[in-house]
């Protein structure tokens, strides 16, 4: 499965509330990014499996001002990540050093026990990239799930 998605998503007729509230310049829509790319591959030998996903999402050009935390000491959301992770502790210093767009990438490994039963290993974010998907909402680090399935019909 393979899918891009490009927009542009442009303010048609904007009015002054929202252009007051929107973190860059241009007139494009908040929280909306311009290019999408999935990617899912799986290949299936006798009992085995081994698939991976790939996702891309450009920079998210434009986000609410209040929460681009631009003035920590006079924003009342201040400092957002915790101090001393090695992470930009502001929204405004995360978007300028993440500002290049986001690549996950995902991969699994399962075995077929059986007619009923499934053991998987996969492995999310393998890359261990760091993104926001929204403003101060971090995706998850690089994880690892180790899965049984069994169908009880």
């Amino acid at each position: 499965m393979i899918g891009y998605t490009s927009m542009n998503p442009i303010l048609l007729r904007p009015d002054s509330a929202i252009l007051v509230n929107v973190s860059g310049n241009s007139k494009t829509l908040k929280y909306r990014y311009r290019h999408s790319v999935k990617f899912d591959l799986e290949h299936t030998y006798k009992r085995f499996s081994i698939g991976n996903t790939v996702l891309y999402n450009s920079f998210m050009q434009n986000i609410d001002e209040v929460f681009q935390n631009s003035k920590p000491n006079e924003n009342p959301f201040g400092v957002v990540f915790q101090l001393g992770t090695g992470i930009p502790s502001t929204v405004d210093e995360f978007r300028k050093k993440y500002n290049k767009g986001t690549f996950i990438w995902d991969i699994r490994l399962s075995c077929q026990l059986s007619k009923d039963s499934k053991l998987s290993f996969i492995t999310k974010n393998v890359l261990n990239t760091v993104y926001a998907e929204r403003p101060a909402i971090l995706g998850a680090p690089r994880n690892f799930t180790l899965q049984l399935g069994i169908d009880l019909q």
